[in-house]
């Protein structure tokens, strides 16, 4: 998995003040749901239904099933926060709407999961550099069968994850073909919905989990903590862009990943390098958050992740040469 000019390491971020960070902001006024939104959640919810009474308060996979559930059909936009789109719009996962919008479909999926607040246009960045996206690339070469999402803003991550494993869920159900192998490619936050959405399988059995081979992470924070009670809104984005973690929900930092896949975390070389002045601040805003006899402690959100660092240098990593070339790799 070794290339000219980049650097595969296997194990953990030791630093938290070395990653960076991208802020998925909260719905602070829900709009009221469409009466059919709910139904766009599907199996994921009537199992977590069912499993409700058991989950406790931070209790890991139950709760990320069950307790996000009121605020899934909400949102700023009373819509799901993330959807298929084919043509720039939005495409239910129905049968008959997937075998036309997808006639040459084949068996292994490309799902590119974008960051909070992007749509399928984020992956067309760069593309001059490289002449083709990522898609374009791995259909032509290796027949893969790209599909893109929108993932809207002002969403719990793991709400949004219950809303992406019940998308992919329905999508292999409608497929016009026998689905073998689906990849992961995650942009930013968005692989932290991956995350919310893999880690279901511990409490819901779906197809689709079963036939992820890769998770590939483009920027993603790996390290996760749990905002205090004490920090307000101000403090965690303090925490977030000077000390370098995800603030996220105690049920995301216990949902465990999807073990027989395999997870690679992207990212340049600057982001990785440590810092003494971030690392000095975030240093200060850690301090600041400690409880007496609890001192915190950031959680690595991708254990297993193999960290692949490139040299970007300010070119995206939505469309990187060195990101093409191990994604031919990687998803051979």
């Amino acid at each position: 998995m070794s290339h000219p000019q980049s650097q595969v390491v296997h194990g953990h971020v030791v630093h938290s003040e070395d990653e960076p960070l991208e802020r998925v902001p909260r719905a602070t006024h829900p709009a009221a749901a469409p009466a059919g939104l709910l139904s766009g959640v599907g199996e994921v919810v009537r199992a977590a239904l069912r499993v409700a009474a058991l989950a406790r308060r931070h209790s890991g996979p139950l709760a990320l099933a069950a307790a996000p559930l009121a605020r899934v059909v909400t949102g700023t936009a009373g819509r799901a926060p993330v959807a298929l789109r084919v043509g720039g719009r939005d495409l239910a996962p129905d049968a008959d709407l997937l075998a036309r919008a997808h006639p040459g479909a084949g068996g292994h999926l490309l799902v590119l999961v974008p960051g909070a607040g992007e749509d399928e246009r984020v992956w067309d960045g760069g593309v001059d550099r490289t002449g083709a996206t990522y898609a374009d690339r791995l259909a032509a070469t290796l027949g893969w069968t790209p599909l893109v999402l929108r993932h809207d803003h002002g969403h719990e991550v793991a709400a949004t994850g219950v809303v992406l494993a019940s998308l992919l869920q329905r999508v292999v159900d409608g497929w016009p073909v026998p689905v073998e192998r689906i990849a992961l490619v995650a942009h930013g936050s968005g692989g932290l919905v991956v995350r919310a959405a893999g880690g279901l399988h511990a409490s819901t059995d779906l197809g689709w989990q079963h036939l992820v081979s890769d998770v590939v992470l483009l920027g993603t924070p790996t390290l996760g903590v749990t905002a205090p009670s004490l920090s307000g809104a101000v403090g965690r984005q303090l925490d977030e862009q000077l000390a370098g973690i995800a603030v996220v929900d105690q049920v995301l930092l216990d949902a465990p990943p999807l073990g027989h896949a395999r997870y690679v975390a992207v990212n340049d070389t600057v982001s990785t390098r440590a810092d003494p002045l971030g690392g000095l601040v975030g240093g200060l805003l850690w301090w600041r958050h400690r409880t007496p006899g609890r001192p915190r402690q950031a959680h690595d959100l991708f254990p297993t992740a193999d960290r692949f660092v490139v040299e970007a240098a300010g070119a995206p990593l939505v469309n990187h040469p060195e990101v093409h070339r191990a994604l031919l790799d990687w998803l051979a």
